[in-house]
């Protein structure tokens, strides 16, 4: 039997960490998800060019790398990266949401493509979903996003969103 990491340690992890994103760091992202139903396909299985769902607005931690300048024939292009940090209890149970490499999240005016899903912070060091032991200890408790600044250009995004705090509306 493990020390911490019991269901209430979880518990109390989760209602602290939700308190301190949603409410006194409140940066709330848009995340938008590719429309399965909508893309058309080619010959090859490839989307020539991709329709997003309506966005789904969550709270998160963001962390921005410094920007760097690239001179091209056709001018100065900006490439940066950027750390988006979710609740995995947000995602599951509020809004419904797998984060998957592809999406677009809708920050500070910029539109940001995931290039990685790191969804294996574990609390005690454990999954519950795949422990060996008879009790449930531990959690997978966030999902970090790693991204890179994408073209506004190649997408066709709709400004529409719903919104999870603790109700839900349009926007």
């Amino acid at each position: 039997m493990a020390l911490f990491g019991s269901s209430k340690d979880v518990k109390l992890f989760n209602s602290l960490s939700k308190e301190l994103i949603d409410k006194i760091i409140d940066t709330k992202v848009d995340v938008y998800k590719v429309s399965v139903s909508a893309n058309n396909d080619n010959l090859y299985g490839e989307h020539i060019s991709k329709v997003y769902d309506p966005a789904i607005r969550l709270a998160c931690l963001v962390e921005l790398q410094d920007p760097s300048y690239i001179d091209a024939e056709y001018g100065t292009d900006i490439d940066q990266e950027a750390e988006f940090s979710f609740l995995m209890d947000t995602l599951r149970n509020v809004a419904n949401l797998v984060m998957e490499v592809g999406d677009i999240i809708d920050y500070d005016g910029s539109y940001w493509e995931v290039d990685k899903v790191i969804d294996n912070q574990y609390v005690a060091g454990k999954n519950p979903d795949h422990d060996k032991n008879t009790e449930s200890y531990g959690s997978n408790f966030s999902v970090i996003c790693n991204t890179h600044r994408a073209r506004t250009s190649k997408l066709n995004i709709e400004k529409q969103a719903k919104v999870y705090n603790k109700k839900l509306s349009n926007i």
